[in-house]
């Protein structure tokens, strides 16, 4: 690791503490058991995330995508006055709800399931483009 990223990962980490330390102190956490807690959180994360690479969104992207989670788990339960859930009138409401376009809702769902079915991939360990041929009888 170059000396520039390993300054970035090293202030990255110094800084996670920090911010782990800040909250915890603004929820009235004894300061020397903030400063400790905001370590290990740092620890895990490193000891969890180790030897990879990532990319850290915008703030923007992070709340866009909890958004998309969010309206992805709205469209599977049944919305406010009996709306059933998977359905034009739940996307209408969907829509409403979160101020977008029906077209938006619609993207945002299609990207959930590419997301989902990638994800599931990974799990199951098969690699795109080597998915096992079928079998005709």
């Amino acid at each position: 690791m170059g000396g520039v990223q390993r300054t970035t990962l090293l202030q990255f980490v110094s800084d996670l503490v920090a911010q782990a330390e800040s909250v915890l102190l603004n929820l009235g956490v004894d300061p020397s058991k903030a400063r400790q807690a905001g370590m290990e959180i740092a620890f895990r994360l490193c000891e969890q995330y180790a030897k990879t690479y990532m990319y850290v969104p915008t703030p923007n992207s992070l709340v866009q995508a909890l958004r998309n989670h969010a309206i992805a788990l709205e469209y599977d339960q049944d919305g406010p006055g009996g709306v059933a859930r998977r359905t034009r009138d739940r996307i209408d409401q969907i829509a409403a709800i979160h101020d977008i376009t029906v077209q938006q809702v619609y993207n945002v769902l299609s990207l959930q399931e590419s997301l989902q079915a990638a994800e599931t991939k990974h799990a199951s360990g098969v690699l795109p483009g080597f998915e096992r041929p079928s079998v005709r009888a």
